[in-house]
């Protein structure tokens, strides 16, 4: 495996012991412990310039915000120099389903400087979600999920730091991390594709259908070639968490 990919996530308010749910696997298929870097932050810090609030909702939103986008490009404008690439994950509900090999190589095919994962599900809210339906995806997997990412470390940092220094507020404050992510994707601030065809990530929100189950209604396998897959948004009748799956067995990818 190239060397220069850096494996990072971010964690915030998570017990220092708490091992993010994609290391074991992700060593098992072929990562090294070195590259895999962990960013823990406590709330006890300064404020970030998106003022906490009284409503859960809306101060996990500027903790999203804060973390995942501010302190995340901190992290990777001081270590840039190490990692040629880097694959961000969401810490709690992602994992690896197959050896990483060939990673880099299917990335590189798409041409493009950073590659995301792309959902069924539609969320945040934002100004400019109805520029979705000008991206010519023509898949059910057309919107932009912020919680598999790989690309170019410089364009990432690039992409962050235009969010954070966008005179747009509609770009800084769009909901969470995700609609930030989002946004720039649909302004074209940022040389960014969707993963529609589920070659890199696999998103199980919505996803039952194309989940493989054995007789006896276990999931054995995904109808994708993903690397990595997802459990994002909530449960519910069409979707199968696997994050957990793939710590007890390898999953067949098709």
């Amino acid at each position: 495996m190239n060397m220069s990919l850096l494996i990072t996530t971010v964690l915030f308010d998570y017990p220092s012991a708490y091992e993010p749910s994609f290391c074991k696997t992700g060593i098992e298929r072929g990562i090294s412990q070195t590259d895999i870097h962990v960013q823990r932050y406590t709330s006890d810090g300064f404020p970030p310039p998106c003022s906490w609030s009284s409503n859960v909702y809306e101060s996990l939103m500027s903790k999203l915000r804060w973390y995942k986008i501010h302190k995340h490009l901190e992290y990777l404008t001081e270590i840039q120099s190490k990692y040629e690439y880097t694959l961000f994950l969401d810490a709690t509900d992602t994992n690896f389903t197959k050896n990483v090999d060939g990673i880099l190589d299917e990335y590189l095919k798409y041409g493009h400087d950073i590659v995301m994962c792309a959902e069924k599900g539609l969320w945040p809210p934002t100004p400019y979600n109805h520029l979705y339906e000008t991206t010519g995806v023509s898949t059910p997997y057309k919107y932009l999920n912020s919680g598999c990412m790989i690309g170019k470390t410089t364009a990432i940092i690039s992409a962050l730091q235009y969010a954070v220094n966008s005179a747009d507020p509609n770009v800084s404050f769009s909901g969470d991390d995700q609609g930030i992510w989002a946004t720039l994707y649909l302004l074209k601030k940022a040389d960014i594709v969707l993963d529609t065809e589920q070659r890199l990530f696999f998103s199980t929100h919505l996803s039952k259908d194309k989940t493989v189950l054995d007789q006896t209604g276990n999931p054995i396998g995904i109808d994708a070639s993903a690397y990595i897959i997802h459990d994002n948004g909530p449960w519910g009748e069409e979707t199968i968490k696997l994050t957990e799956v793939c710590n007890i067995r390898q999953l067949e990818t098709r």
